[in-house]
């Protein structure tokens, strides 16, 4: 019984972590996908692709909204902040701007 609720224990746990960095690798996806985007608004605006301006506006909205939710939930602890860094380097390298 004892050795049952310890394994049901470690299960718990478990989950827990790996919802975490579940959401924690999608937060990093969220924040790589949005760099895409500004840099692909950016450069057509640079182009001389006025249109972008508007979009380029939303953007900057969106992005202020998931500074303020990232720093909500990764920036207190130190662990957590150097995981959520190393999420955001893959998710940057693994997106595809399109």
């Amino acid at each position: 019984m004892n050795k049952t609720l310890k394994t049901i224990g470690t299960l718990a746990i478990t989950a827990i972590m790996l919802a975490s960095c579940s959401s924690m690798e999608s937060d990093a996806e969220k924040i790589a996908y949005a760099v895409c985007k500004a840099k692909k608004v950016s450069t057509e605006i640079q182009n001389g692709d006025m249109s972008g301006v508007q979009e380029a506006a939303e953007l900057l909205q969106e992005a202020e909204e998931l500074e303020k939710e990232i720093k909500s939930k990764y920036d207190s602890d130190k662990a957590e902040k150097k995981a959520f860094r190393k999420a955001l380097r893959k998710a940057m390298k693994n997106t595809e701007c399109k």
